[in-house]
């Protein structure tokens, strides 16, 4: 939004950017006599979660030595003490800091303040790369955006994925998937979990693991846990994976894996064994089932974030086997 009394004038890729191309903006303020500190403001909203960590940050530099005004970071938009303050020089800078969105936040604010002390002129400010993330999104760089098909697209660095709100989305398989052949099961999922609201179910064999014979689950969120839950069960259920130290908002390559026969339920959170369980699973080998992600039966217990990988192999891998593919999932998703 705009501060009342100023009406800044944006022009795109006017100016060459710190990385050498002419990708830069210049952003024009007029200011009136009188105008007080607090309507000077240029700053879109952002909306945040209570408690996370964000981390943003913008280059910017003023046209002129003369132009020397400051840039704010983070202003909360129901306070005005919430900010960092840096003074524009005509060079470029960049401006970064981190902040724990609080309980009352409802968004953040990236603010430029071009002419600090109220008097009338007009100040030319260049501004590149603004970027506000989750933090942890946050070792992904800014990524030139212009238009839907004009833009910066590195799946090194920006890996892409499924979003799953929370609400009504879902995928199935069309057909069953027949692990009858077999007792054992590895499992490899890149997530971003963004909501310890409620159960979500990320992926499940079956219109329900829990009671379903030959079933395999993996769920966020299970009784009021901040986790990633497993539910395993050949004739017999086992929970596994249920501990409060996980909480959302957070990124994740989970891998499970199963042996009906043997009794081993085993999770692991980014390459670390997490609730594993050795309960009795019954017998019995897995069952012809259909796949569901997202949702209990494309019905209920919706997962509220991101899938960027999700492999389902019908056999216990090695330790080594599985290293490899927990590395591999992560390059997808940038978990650690």
């Amino acid at each position: 939004m705009l501060g009342a009394g100023s009406t800044p004038v944006v022009t795109n890729n006017t100016t060459v950017a710190p990385d050498g191309t002419t990708t830069a903006d210049t952003i024009v303020f007029s200011t009136p006599a009188g105008a007080s500190d607090g309507s000077l403001w240029y700053q879109p909203s952002i909306p945040c979660v209570s408690g996370a960590t964000y981390t943003g940050g913008i280059w910017v530099k003023a046209s002129a030595v003369g132009d020397v005004g400051k840039v704010i970071l983070f202003r909360h938009a129901n306070s005005s003490g919430l900010y960092m303050e840096v003074t524009l020089t005509d060079t470029w800078q960049l401006v970064s800091r981190s902040e724990v969105a609080a309980a009352a936040t409802t968004n953040y604010q990236i603010g430029l303040r071009p002419n600090w002390g109220g008097s009338s002129g007009t100040v030319t400010v260049h501004v590149w790369g603004a970027s506000f993330v989750n933090a942890s999104d946050a070792a992904l760089p800014y990524q030139r955006v212009n238009t839907s098909t004009d833009y910066d697209y590195d799946f090194s660095k920006f890996p892409p994925y499924l979003k799953f709100d929370g609400v009504d989305d879902s995928l199935y398989s069309a057909a069953s998937v027949d692990f009858t052949s077999t007792d054992k099961m590895t499992v490899f999922a890149g997530l971003h979990k963004a909501s310890d609201a409620a159960f979500g179910t990320v992926f499940e064999t079956s219109t329900n693991a829990t009671i379903t014979n030959g079933a395999l689950l993996l769920g966020a969120t299970n009784s009021g846990n901040p986790n990633y839950y497993v539910g395993n069960r050949g004739t017999v259920l086992v929970s596994a994976g249920n501990l409060s130290t996980v909480p959302a908002p957070i990124t994740s390559v989970i891998s499970v894996k199963t042996d009906i026969a043997a009794d081993v339920t085993e999770p692991r959170h980014n390459t670390v064994v997490y609730g594993s369980s050795s309960g009795d699973l019954g017998t019995g080998n897995y069952g012809n089932h259909v796949l569901y992600i997202g949702r209990r039966a494309n019905a209920s217990l919706p997962f509220s974030g991101r899938i960027y990988q999700l492999a389902v192999k019908g056999k216990a891998m090695t330790a080594a086997e599985i290293s490899t593919v927990e590395a591999f999932v992560n390059s997808k998703t940038k978990a650690f």
